[in-house]
Formats: structure tokens, C-alpha cells, sequence
């Protein structure tokens, strides 16, 4: 009866579970001993949990989010995680309105402008976004999520330099934090300073060692500077991260391919078909090798 009138859900189970395994993959907790077991536990909670997110579930949750804000329209902790929820179940338009309500309960807290803020870019209002999270930053400067979201959408509007500020304030307040290492790189790489653009996505990886689509980039960003084995290094541990990623496949065919490692080359680019048949890159390079292995030596 409690957790009913509270609107405690599955959701706001799942939500915990998350920020802390989000928080269990970052430095310094990586380096403790039991770091692997502490993880599966955590992620055999989560799944257990997502196994019973059916329809049935999110009408009942947002059934009781629903008669709980009835009751107390204007419990602002209550209509964020209700707004959380419609996010996660996929209605982001009614997501936005409860953070605007949120935001008009609280004017001056940052966090409602944060969040709507988030999803209005989600859904291309990009200068509606812009308003939301500069507001966000003048209520709270040191806000480092949001000038790292600011700082991405102006990075998508060209605005490099900008964006490039902005990144290095969230750095400074958050100097741990891997992501914005990797759009820190984005907009270095986007002004043509790719040596220092390495140096943040190498500092990425190092930061979160299981950061899969970080090694990505650093491979990608390696191989444009002709440092072929150390792309491969990383393609592979994209592969081993996250092996139901076609392009990681592809790129460790490329550099396998570069070193003349044909054959392991091949079962790469095999491999990225089978994950995406349309792959025409992937095609031209197996038929390529095929075409090689073909006249024999």
C-alpha cells in the first residue's frame, strides 16, 4: 500500500540499479577486487526486473503514477519520476509536458530545464533545446551535464569552438567522466587538432576500459593517422565488447586486411554480412580476398 501511494515501480527499481552499475563502471571502482561479481549481481537484479516490463506493466505503473499525482498534483519529486518513466516506456512528447510542469513548480531549480531540455534535442527542437539547457547553466554554472549536452548540439550545428569550450568546462568539474573525453574529441577532431583528439580518446579508454564505442573512435581516429596495429588492437576489443556490432567488424577487417592478414580479414568482413547483408563495403572487400584466394598462390 505504501509503495502505491508512493508510485514506487519496477521502474524506479530499475532506475537505481542503473545509476549504480553506471556508477560501478567508472574509475576508482573498477580497481577493486570484487569489481567483476559486484557487476553480475547487479545486472542479474536488472534483468530480472526487464523481464517483466510487458504492456500490462507500464499501464499499471502509469495507472498508479497517475492516481498518486490525483492525489498531490503538485509533488514535483512524484511528476519527475513519473516523467522518467514516460521516457523509458516511450512517450517522450508526455515526458517533456511533465518536466514543464516540474519546471513551473520549480523556476529556479536547473534539473526539469535539464531534462526537457534533453529530450526536446532528442526530438530535433534544437532551438527550443538550446534555450532549455542555457537556462539550465545560468541557474547552475557548474552544472557539467548540461554544458556537455549544450556543447553536442552545438557541435551538430557546426559550431566547433563552442562546443570545444563548453567541454572543457564539464571536463574540469567532471575530470572522470570518459564521455566527455570522447565528444571533447569529437570537436577537436571537427577543428583538425587530431593529435590532441587522440590524446582524449586514449585518456577515454583509459578512464573506462569496457567503453566500446570510445576504443571505437580511437580506432577509427588511429587509423586515419596510419597507425594501423593499434587500430586493430582496439577494433578487437570492440568485437570482444560488443560482437553484434557490424562496423566494428568491417574496421578490424580493414586493418587485418592492411597487414596482409587475408584470411582472418575475411572472416571479419563474413561476419559484418551476417550482422548487416547490406553492408556494400563489407561485400566489395570479401569479394576482393575471395577474388585473391581464388588464383591461388
Amino acid at each position: 500500500m505504501c509503495a502505491r501511494r508512493l508510485a514506487l515501480t519496477d521502474w524506479d527499481r530499475r532506475r537505481v540499479y542503473d545509476a549504480v552499475l553506471r556508477r560501478l563502471s567508472e574509475a576508482p571502482f573498477v580497481n577493486q577486487m570484487n569489481h567483476s561479481e559486484q557487476l553480475a549481481v547487479l545486472r542479474e537484479k536488472l534483468a530480472s526486473i526487464r523481464a517483466d516490463r510487458t504492456a500490462e506493466a507500464v499501464k499499471a505503473a502509469r495507472a498508479i503514477y497517475q492516481s498518486a499525482l490525483t492525489a498531490d498534483p503538485d509533488d514535483f519529486y512524484l511528476r519527475g519520476d513519473f516523467a522518467r518513466f514516460l521516457e523509458e516506456t516511450g512517450d517522450v512528447p508526455g515526458s517533456i509536458a511533465e518536466w514543464q510542469r516540474v519546471r513551473d513548480l520549480l523556476p529556479f531549480e536547473p534539473a526539469p530545464y535539464y531534462f526537457a531540455g534533453k529530450l526536446l534535442a532528442r526530438e530535433g527542437k534544437t532551438d527550443e533545446a538550446l534555450q532549455y539547457l542555457s537556462r539550465t547553466i545560468e541557474i547552475r554554472p557548474d552544472f557539467a551535464d548540461a554544458l556537455d549536452e549544450k556543447g553536442q548540439l552545438l557541435l551538430k550545428q557546426r559550431k566547433a569552438n563552442e562546443a570545444l569550450l563548453l567541454f572543457e568546462k564539464a571536463a574540469k568539474l567532471q575530470p572522470t567522466d570518459a564521455r566527455i573525453c570522447v565528444h571533447t574529441a569529437d570537436a577537436l577532431g571537427a577543428l583538425n587538432r587530431r593529435p590532441e583528439a587522440l590524446d582524449k580518446l586514449r585518456e577515454a579508454v583509459q578512464l573506462r576500459p569496457d567503453y566500446w564505442e570510445a576504443r571505437y573512435f580511437l580506432g577509427v581516429e588511429l587509423a586515419l593517422q596510419d597507425k594501423i596495429a593499434e587500430a586493430r588492437e582496439q577494433f578487437a576489443e570492440v568485437v570482444r565488447l560488443q560482437p553484434n556490432y557490424a562496423l566494428g567488424h568491417l574496421n578490424l577487417g580493414v586493418a587485418l586486411a592492411k597487414q596482409g592478414r587475408l584470411d582472418d580479414a575475411l572472416v571479419q568482413f563474413r561476419e559484418t554480412l551476417r550482422l548487416d547483408p547490406r553492408n556494400k563495403l563489407a561485400q566489395q572487400h570479401r569479394e576482393t580476398i575471395e577474388s585473391l584466394k581464388s588464383r591461388g598462390p
